[in-house]
């Protein structure tokens, strides 16, 4: 498949594809709405894409409060 666009915007690649205008990949949480009103149909629901979140820090700073809270937080 060739993209006959590049939308660098998740929230146009959605109006774009609610308007017929194509297919795209796009997290969960951005089309929900969407689907539940009826403009936007998931093709495949078994495939899923996982992300992951690395947290950058100097090591000088491992210790730190913030650090500290922001680990705990992403690993929920």
């Amino acid at each position: 498949m060739q993209p006959s666009h590049v939308i660098p915007d998740l929230r146009a690649v959605l109006e774009a594809i609610e308007n017929n205008m194509g297919i795209s990949a796009l997290p969960t949480y951005l089309i929900r709405d969407s689907i539940e009103a009826g403009k936007t149909k998931m093709l495949f629901p078994q495939l899923a894409v996982e992300n992951t979140i690395y947290l950058a820090y100097k090591m000088e700073n491992q210790d730190h409060p913030h650090v500290l809270e922001i680990l705990r937080w992403l690993n929920r």
